[in-house]
């Protein structure tokens, strides 16, 4: 049920519990679902916004453009930074 509420909930509604129950059930990415650990960067310490800062790198912003138009151009869908996928036995929602 967490992944659905993440992809039918208005954003406003989710929580930080949300973001935590795609972890717990090990949510599988997806044609409506991308998960990224971080974002793009050009070196090793990673995207400024990944550090605290209020802006995205242009490596960053490009990579989420991309991710967004798939989507877009597909059946719409969530991107969540912060969270790796697992190979591990996803859950099956």
């Amino acid at each position: 049920m967490t992944q659905r509420r993440i992809l039918e909930a208005p954003i406003g509604d989710l929580t930080f519990a949300d973001i935590e129950g795609l972890i717990r059930d090990e949510a599988e990415e997806g044609p409506r679902l991308e998960l990224k650990r971080e974002l793009p960067a050009n070196d090793r310490q990673g995207d400024p916004w990944m550090r605290g800062g209020r802006s995205f790198a242009n490596p960053a912003r490009d990579g989420l453009a991309k991710e967004v138009v798939a989507l877009a151009n597909a059946y719409g869908g969530v991107i969540v930074v912060g969270i790796d996928e697992t190979e591990d036995c996803p859950s099956s929602d």
